[in-house]
C-alpha cells in the first residue's frame, strides 16, 4: 500500500479560525493511518511549526515529515494613478 500524505492541513493556530483541528490529534491519526508525514498551512501563523515539533519529540514519533507552509492574504489598496 502506498503511504500519502495530508499537504493541506489547517490547524486551530491559523489566524482566521477556519479550523479547530488539534496537532496532536492531526499527527497520531496520520501515525496510525501509516502516513509518514502531515503538511501543517495555517492562516497567517506560524505556531503550529514550533507545536507540532514539540509534540512529536514528546511522542517519540521517527520518520514523520512535518512540511512547513503558510497561507497567506495580501490587500492591495486600489489607487488611481495617473
Amino acid at each position: 500500500m502506498k503511504s500519502r500524505v495530508e499537504l493541506h492541513a489547517k490547524t486551530k493556530y491559523s489566524i482566521d479560525h477556519e479550523s479547530t483541528l488539534d496537532i496532536k490529534g492531526l499527527i497520531l491519526k496520520c501515525a496510525s493511518n501509516g502516513e509518514n508525514g502531515v503538511a501543517i498551512v495555517d492562516n497567517g501563523s506560524v505556531l503550529g511549526f514550533y507545536k507540532a515539533e514539540k509534540i512529536l519529540k514528546e511522542l517519540n514519533i521517527k520518520d514523520f515529515k512535518l512540511i512547513y507552509g503558510v497561507e497567506v492574504n495580501i490587500f492591495f489598496e486600489r489607487r488611481n494613478y495617473k
